[in-house]
C-alpha cells in the first residue's frame, strides 16, 4: 500500500521543537495507528522540513484522516469558522 503524506511544510519553515515534533507522532500514531505518524528531517541545505503521514486509502479515507489528526494536534485553531 502507498503512503499519503499531508501537511507538508513550506520551503522555508522553521524547525518545529522536538517536544512538539513527537506529540504530533505520538497523536497521529494514536488516531491513525502504528502505520501513521510525524515526521521533521534537518536537510543537508540547512533548512527543516516536516510532514504527516499514513496509508493511503484513497478518498475520502486520506481526508477525514488528515483533519482529525490536524484537528487533534490544535493546528485549527488561528483559523476562520470557513476555512
Amino acid at each position: 500500500m502507498s503512503e499519503y503524506m499531508w501537511g507538508v511544510s513550506a520551503e522555508f519553515a522553521p524547525k518545529i521543537p522536538d517536544k512538539e515534533a513527537t506529540r504530533r507522532d505520538r497523536i497521529a500514531r494514536k488516531i491513525g495507528g502504528p502505520s501513521c505518524g510525524f515526521v521533521q528531517i534537518h536537510e543537508p541545505t540547512g533548512r527543516y522540513n516536516s510532514w504527516f503521514y499514513g496509508p493511503n486509502r484513497g478518498e475520502p479515507f486520506d481526508r477525514q484522516l488528515a483533519w482529525d489528526i490536524n484537528e487533534a494536534c490544535g493546528l485549527f485553531r488561528n483559523r476562520g469558522a470557513n476555512q
